[in-house]
């Protein structure tokens, strides 16, 4: 039964001891601040702050929140002489002096303060910020001055809040913010601001000679010293007694407190192995492999094996221990030091690239093979499925060109190296696409061909089908007359143009591509009408297909 409570609470100890410690306590000091109807601003200001200070008692009830129970006691004023109003200090000339007592209950949240115990036992200085709500009572005690006021018409106001018995206490609601800064492990100082609705006009008695519509407002502003609470811990080893088994002698967190040499979490005075960490199902003894031979009876025992092999594997049950075979888990003989040889041709499977046919120890047991049957072995042919002549390693050459198919652009026309195997064009059809550069001519800023462009468009269809494999990149430019842009545009069309009356005969889109470059690349001068004659053109370049 205790190690049953033992292994629990050891679960649970982490989250028992996050908290630690769980109450603080706290002296403020600060000023209190009012705001209401002789305040000389709509925001405190410093010459209407009055000293205060307290206590305070906080108890955390989680990583983030805490509850906080505070006493306060004070003075508040205010005094028409302080406000900038001028009507206001003319005709009324009202000032008051309290003292104030409160009492509270506020519900504390700081997110970030969880990375103070990044561990068990474990303490971070950090600064915190937080913020604070709940409910308070307060007491006021007002003394209101009204002798300096001058004969007027406020009087019958000033009398009505005389004679009004305005109550001198009542719930507020607290709330506000502030950062803590640790300084050690149990103290640490906090800076804090709040502010307390009145919920009524009478914190400073003066309510008819006022503003009766808004009601009267207090606050605190303090730098607070708080002082952490230490657990009782007899042992002194970190874990408090209401959490330790042997709270009279130092232990171990695994243990819950107890001495555990061997750090098992099994105490000593239950381990059979006090200096040797065991499992409790074996009171403390080790097994590493769990095989019921305990380690110093076992010859290996880091791994689990029957009782006849001393506690050793013999996976594949061929007789040879695991640690001896260097086959453990099939089957073989004592020849090859455990391991099968299934082909039968002396090199033991796993050095066997070819472990069910024969083969010579050149080719570490794989035969040599020549699948496309051309007279090269595959391991020497660049094409092992495909035969070939042995001048080109095994790789076929179905053009004659010398080159092989593998590495021919054009593989069914016989070419040239320097072209990766395709044809050469003739200095005649070179001729004919550069004289179709200005020979190609469009009605007058339009895309449209003027009728004789056709037939020089023809001739280049006849090139393009007598050499089917190259691809034909037709660009478009224009002069600089004109807008730029209305050029480029007018240089993509036309490069189209010509695109599509080459698609319209036969020739395949994928072999053809066009784009426009407007006035960007002239290649003569546009002073002149020659020179911008030859710069509006249509160039068109046969380049060997990619792979």
């Amino acid at each position: 039964m205790r190690g049953i409570i033992t292994s629990i609470t050891a679960l649970l100890l982490p989250v028992l001891l996050w908290g630690q410690p769980n109450w603080e306590f706290g002296i403020t000091g600060g000023g209190f601040m009012y705001q209401g109807d002789v305040a000389p601003s709509s925001l405190p200001v410093l010459r209407e702050t009055r000293p205060g200070y307290g206590a305070l008692l906080r108890k955390h009830i989680g990583s983030s929140f805490a509850l906080r129970g505070s006493f306060l006691s004070g003075r508040l004023s205010g005094n028409d002489a302080n406000i900038n109003d001028r009507q206001i200090r003319k005709v009324r000339h009202i000032r008051f002096e309290s003292r104030i007592m409160e009492a509270g209950l506020m519900l504390e949240w700081e997110p970030f303060a969880a990375a103070r115990y990044p561990g068990i036992l474990q303490f971070r200085r950090i600064i915190s910020p937080y913020v604070y709500a709940g409910p308070a009572w307060y007491k006021n005690e007002v003394t209101a001055d009204y002798t300096s006021m001058p004969g007027d018409g406020m009087w019958g106001a000033v009398r009505q809040d005389q004679v009004s018995e305005f109550p001198n206490n009542g719930f507020t609601v607290a709330f506000g913010g502030g950062l803590h800064i640790d300084l050690t492990p149990r103290s640490m100082i906090s800076i804090e601001v709040g502010a307390r609705p009145a919920f009524n006009d009478y914190i400073d008695r003066v309510s008819y000679a006022g503003n009766t519509t808004r009601n009267d407002w207090y606050g605190y502003a303090g730098l607070n010293y708080n002082y952490r609470f230490a657990l009782k811990d007899r042992d002194r080893d970190q874990i408090p007694d209401r959490y330790d088994l042997c709270p009279a002698i130092p232990g171990v967190i695994s243990a819950m407190g107890c001495p555990d040499a061997d750090g098992d979490g099994l105490e000593d005075l239950e381990d059979m192995c006090p200096h040797a960490a065991g499992p409790r199902a074996a009171n403390g003894c080790p097994d590493a492999d769990g095989d019921t031979i305990p380690d110093h009876l076992d010859d290996c025992p880091l791994e689990a094996g029957p009782e006849h092999t001393k506690g050793c594997p013999d996976t594949d049950e061929d007789g040879i221990p695991d640690k001896d075979d260097e086959c453990p888990l099939q089957a073989g003989t004592a020849e090859y030091k455990g391991c099968p040889d299934t082909d039968g041709d002396g090199i033991p499977d796993h050095l066997d690239e070819c472990p069910e046919e024969a083969g010579v120890p050149e080719k570490q047991g794989c035969p040599y093979r020549d699948t496309d049957g051309d007279g090269i072995f595959d391991d020497f042919d660049d094409c092992p499925d495909i035969p070939g002549p042995e001048a080109l390693k095994g790789c076929p050459d179905t053009d004659g060109d010398g080159i092989a198919d593998k590495d021919d652009r054009c593989p069914d026309m016989a070419g040239a190296p320097e072209l990766k195997g395709c044809p050469v064009i003739t200095e005649e059809k070179k001729k004919l696409l550069t004289a179709a550069r200005i020979g190609i001519e469009f009605e007058t800023g339009s895309a449209k061909l003027k009728p004789q462009s056709g037939k020089i468009l023809d001739g280049i269809a006849e090139i393009l089908q007598e050499y089917p494999t190259y691809h034909l990149t037709i660009s478009g430019h224009t002069d600089n007359r004109g807008d730029a842009a209305k050029n480029l545009t007018l240089s993509k069309q036309r490069a189209k143009t010509c695109r599509d009356y080459l698609v319209a005969k036969d020739i395949l889109e994928s072999r053809l591509s066009s784009q426009g470059f407007g006035q960007t690349k002239p290649i003569a001068s546009n002073k002149t009408a020659d020179g911008r004659k030859h710069n509006r053109r249509v160039e068109f370049d046969l380049t060997v297909p990619e792979e």
